[in-house]
């Protein structure tokens, strides 16, 4: 993808300049990295060092990244250093999505860039927090399982409102039969999902803890 660069260079002033693709940066959930290239725009009297991160509150945790050099060691947050005798090289910083299992959708979340230095002029350069649109590949989805028929499930789709799915049993009255019910991915945050059991005989409906017609069971 072509490159975009934030950061204009200037004879007189030090400043911190940063490419990034055209349409930004954007990763996926467990498919590959995206890529920001760093470079100061004057020579510095120290060296120089950026931290790149999700602080930003409510973004903590989203993002890994690396060296372009070294990109089997992801970290959720990063310190890359230009030298004083080498501050002219570029630096290509790796960035990927965190893979958890949290439902999240599409979303958006920001890099901050800290600049330290003896030299004056870069110490504490303040510069824009990145966006880096993240697409999640978690499913809101609920899986309904006939432990007799394993491994064959059940999954409905949670997209607003979700229909009445069917498990049909056959079995004798001295033989109990279970579903085992569970999530394609965790809620967000302290969100709850409610799961309502029941049958069509109220007979052959008898719960564990508690009897009767229908149960629900918070997930």
């Amino acid at each position: 993808r072509r490159a975009r660069r934030r950061g204009a260079r200037s004879r007189r002033l030090a400043s911190l300049g940063v490419w990034t693709p055209a349409d930004g940066v954007r990763v996926k959930e467990g498919d590959g990295a995206d890529v920001i290239v760093l470079e100061l725009t004057q020579p510095p009297t120290a060296d120089v060092t950026v931290e790149l991160g999700t602080t930003l509150p409510g973004h903590e945790g989203q993002l890994l990244f690396a060296l372009e050099a070294n990109t089997l060691v992801y970290a959720d947050a990063l310190a890359v250093t230009f030298p004083r005798a080498a501050w002219s090289e570029p630096i290509e910083v790796k960035v990927k999505a965190v893979d958890d299992d949290v439902v999240e959708g599409p979303h958006v979340v920001q890099i901050a860039l800290t600049v330290t230095s003896a030299d004056p002029r870069y110490e504490g350069l303040p510069v824009p927090p990145l966006r880096a649109a993240v697409e999640d590949d978690d499913v809101a989805a609920v899986i309904v399982s006939d432990p007799r028929e394993a491994p064959q499930t059940r999954v409905m789709v949670c997209d607003g409102q979700v229909p009445p799915s069917v498990l049909s049993y056959a079995t004798d009255e001295a033989t109990p039969v279970r579903a085992h019910v569970w999530l394609a991915g965790a809620p967000p945050g302290s969100d709850e999902v409610v799961v309502e059991l029941a049958s069509s005989d109220v007979n052959w409906m008898v719960l564990s803890p508690t009897s009767g017609a229908a149960q629900r069971a918070r997930l």
